[in-house]
């Protein structure tokens, strides 16, 4: 996989000088997820999951105190059923976004007021892809993630849907909506992991997952990764 995005991807990362390479861990290419993920196991997991707050630093010293895990902006991971496993919903913003152009992503935005996170989660999602609210189940929390480049606070909302018939974008703001198996995450070659270095010191963990010609970095492939971790811990419990 070329990491850096440059002439296979459509999203381009600009790498910092000092990044190290990182060993995927071995559970992602050995877990039996690998040839399907159940719809049942997602809700069953999810049914008593406490959320996993998260920041993208590691090894980086006194931070904590700097970052607000207040609400500031949520995001639907959307699961639906076929063939009888589960596949997750992404999209690609639009190219003319004024940020994260051309990124891929989950549906999501910022937490209005008087909303919840899920409500948040939910509305952004009719808007940028047209699912209706009302087939829309709440799983639960996965996640409450302070992203890579402020201390924003980010909760990922995984919810289960019917497979959808079609989709309704906003072209505003997405450029193309596409879903995949989620076992195809655990196939080799489509994760890698990163350390990247931080100004004030430390390291954090940027994660990559290849998708054809789409790169999926950032915030975005930080919350695949614990999915398919919390997921992979459960199976393996069972």
């Amino acid at each position: 996989m070329d990491r850096s995005g440059n002439g296979i991807y459509r999203q381009r990362v600009n790498r910092p000088s000092g990044v190290l390479p990182a060993k995927t861990p071995e559970w992602v290419s050995e877990s039996p997820l690998a040839d399907g993920v159940p719809v049942s196991l997602i809700k069953q997991v999810m049914s008593s999951h406490t959320p996993i707050v998260l920041t993208p630093r590691r090894n980086a010293p006194n931070l904590s105190s700097q970052i607000d895990l207040r609400p500031q902006a949520s995001i639907l991971i959307p699961v639906f059923e076929e063939v009888g496993m589960a596949n997750m919903i992404l999209t690609r913003r639009s190219s003319s976004l004024r940020t994260h152009a051309g990124e891929v992503s989950f549906p999501g935005g910022k937490v209005e007021e008087g909303e919840t996170v899920e409500q948040a989660a939910v509305r952004e999602a009719y808007e940028e892809i047209g699912l209706d609210p009302s087939v829309i189940e709440i799983e639960g929390r996965l996640v409450s993630s302070s992203t890579m480049s402020s201390f924003m606070s980010l909760v990922a909302i995984v919810a289960t849907i019917p497979k959808p018939g079609s989709y309704r974008l906003n072209s505003s703001e997405v450029e193309k909506v596409f879903s995949f198996p989620i076992s195809y995450l655990f196939k080799p070659h489509v994760h890698c992991v990163e350390l990247w270095p931080l100004s004030e010191g430390g390291q954090f963990e940027m994660h990559f997952f290849d998708f054809g010609d789409d790169l999926v970095w950032g915030a975005t492939a930080r919350i695949m990764y614990e999915f398919m971790r919390t997921m992979s811990e459960a199976s393996v419990a069972q």
